[in-house]
């Protein structure tokens, strides 16, 4: 029986290997994996303005990376991102990051928008066509729903319900957005 368990368990341990190096995806991190795309100050300017593609992009600070409240604003827009991609209509939407870096990435940022002594990750959305961002208002919570809320008003983000329309959720919204003597 001692003979039969060491190659069983060998091809076992052998398995256990090969699945912990290819679930990895070496070379990846888990942004990429989530389908967000790491940009920088070479790369931002042939992906924005895309004439048919909204860009929603997180900008963050790589030495606040580590701090509780930036990996928690990170780790919200990866999973929105997610989100969007495997459950919403997202097909003209692309997620990216840009890390200031350096005075290039810095650089990058003030022109997006963002305060040059930022320290908290700022989202900036590109509608298709424009090369002008609207930049996610600071006082609001990154949280799934507050997310989407902004991004679906901005770009051709939508969470459909089964059985609505695209038309129904715009008058749905309209609705909501009227003042109070409107909607009587």
């Amino acid at each position: 029986h001692t003979v039969m368990i060491f190659p069983l368990f060998s091809a076992l341990f052998s398995l256990a290997l090969l699945f912990a190096g290819t679930s990895a995806l070496k070379g990846k991190s888990d942004e990429e994996r989530k389908g967000v795309l790491l940009m920088d100050a070479i790369t931002f300017d042939k992906i924005v303005p895309s004439h048919d593609r909204d860009v929603v992009v997180l900008v963050a600070q790589k030495k606040q990376i580590g701090d509780y409240g930036t990996d928690s604003i990170r780790s919200d827009f990866f999973s929105f991102a997610y989100k969007a991609q495997t459950r919403g209509s997202a097909d003209h939407i692309l997620f990216g990051q840009v890390i200031v870096n350096g005075a290039d990435n810095a650089k990058l940022a003030t022109s997006m928008g963002v305060p040059g002594d930022f320290l908290h990750p700022r989202m900036v959305v590109f509608p298709a066509g424009s090369s002008t961002g609207l930049l996610y208002p600071q006082n609001e919570p990154y949280h799934l729903d507050v997310l989407t809320r902004f991004v679906s008003k901005h770009t051709s983000l939508q969470f459909q319900m089964p059985g609505t329309t695209k038309q129904f959720d715009d008058f749905a919204l309209q609705f909501l957005d009227a003042d109070d003597e409107r909607r009587a």
